[in-house]
């Protein structure tokens, strides 16, 4: 939609300094390509979204629900979590446990 000075509303706005430019669109994207991107199941996607750990948008009023992705926003939900560095690391091999019956113990 055009107006008298022949420029559409949201190039008005970007004139303005209101608005520096439209938003990007980013498209959701199905359960299937945010466990490709997290290099998981789709079924460990699904249940991540359903226990908050990584942002989903459900669509539908029942039970069964049909889930959509943000990239961006599951990326952004991905890096903040909090990773064990090196320095909280136990160092060398895990204790071996002992074995039923064993002469030892």
């Amino acid at each position: 939609m055009r107006k008298a000075n022949g420029k559409s509303f949201p190039e008005q706005l970007a004139e303005t300094g209101a608005v520096s430019s439209a938003p990007a669109f980013e498209p959701y994207v199905p359960p299937e390509v945010i466990a490709d991107f997290l290099a998981v199941e789709r079924r460990q996607a699904l249940e991540w979204a359903r226990a908050g750990l990584i942002p989903a948008h459900p669509l539908g009023q029942g039970r069964r629900k049909i889930w959509r992705f943000l990239v961006s926003e599951v990326n952004a939900a991905v890096l903040s979590w909090n990773r064990p560095t090196r320095s909280i690391m136990p160092t060398g091999s895990p204790p071996v446990a002992r074995k039923r019956g064993d002469a030892n113990g």
